[in-house]
């Protein structure tokens, strides 16, 4: 994986562009909502050090968690 700096231009095609922005709104609104629930429930189990369901949660809600393009992007060993 390489790191870019804010500087660095990355060329993304239309479509690319369109899915990242769906997904950034998803992420942003109603998606976010949902998460935040899946966590709550979670943590009203009691001892989150061995709750499979919070951390499944917590890596769902991090920017480029495992459903992302970025981080779909970034484990295929994708450059640009």
């Amino acid at each position: 994986m390489s790191e870019n700096s804010a500087t660095e231009t990355i060329w993304l095609t239309q479509e690319a562009y369109d899915k990242l922005r769906k997904e950034l709104d998803h992420l942003s609104g109603p998606g976010r909502a949902a998460i935040s629930a899946k966590i709550a429930a979670a943590r009203e189990e009691g001892d989150l050090s061995e709750n499979g369901g919070y951390h499944a949660a917590r890596e769902e809600q991090t920017p480029g968690g495992p459903d992302s393009s970025a981080h779909r992007h970034a484990e295929s060993g994708s450059g640009r």
